[in-house]
């Protein structure tokens, strides 16, 4: 049984399309000096922002690791077994605007949003 689950959660991340598919929120190093809170982190990890269907929003300076805590995020979606993916904002408008060309497109491209739990855009 833990076999078939950890297999399917390792699908799961694998379809995400993590940037970082090692991140993972229990191990975020230098949580005081990002000005993070474990508690917050501990909460995310928990998956009930998905069972709410909580935004989460993370901002701050480049370099201070968004992309990363993003990808963490997915990832823990993933082990609590929810679908998850990972896209680039560029990407995504990319995607909205060739879909805006065909006849329902945007509708097509809104659906298969819609069937995952947690849509991880990065900017």
């Amino acid at each position: 049984h833990s076999v078939h689950v950890d297999a399917k959660i390792q699908r799961l991340v694998k379809r995400a399309g993590l940037r970082y598919p090692q991140a993972d929120l229990r191990s975020i190093d230098l949580v005081e000096k990002r000005g993070l809170d474990r508690s917050v982190l501990a909460g995310l990890d928990t998956g009930n922002h998905l069972e709410q269907r909580l935004n989460t929003v993370f901002q701050g300076a480049t370099g201070s690791g968004k992309s990363h805590l993003l990808c963490a995020l997915a990832k823990s979606a993933c082990r609590a077994r929810y679908r998850a993916i990972y896209i680039r904002l560029p990407d995504l408008a990319e995607q909205v605007t060739v879909a805006a060309g065909k006849p329902g497109g945007v509708p097509k491209l809104v659906r298969k949003y819609a069937t995952y739990n947690l849509l991880a855009i990065d900017e």
